[in-house]
């Protein structure tokens, strides 16, 4: 098995800002040129997490990816008393 090149993990690292869904038994998509399986995709909007994990068709190699921090959604501010 040959290790992925930089330009796949460009790729990929760039792929993983798109909203993925873990590809079905037989189906695969197209990054860059190659062919990928999507294995599993994480999303906790709670955190701003997202992640991907992608496995090379031709050469059955798994990349995870992770974007990074998306923003939480605002908060309302909250207001303390002080002791003058």
């Amino acid at each position: 098995m040959s290790n992925p090149s930089p330009q796949q993990y460009a790729d990929l690292a760039d792929d993983v800002y798109n909203d993925r869904q873990v590809t079905k038994d037989g189906e695969s998509i197209n990054i860059g040129g190659h062919r990928y399986k999507v294995l599993a995709v994480h999303a906790n909007p709670q955190n701003g997490y997202y992640g991907a994990v992608y496995q090379d068709i031709k050469n059955n190699a798994v990349i995870v990816t992770h974007r990074g921090t998306e923003p939480l959604p605002a908060q309302p501010a909250r207001m303390y008393n002080q002791a003058v």
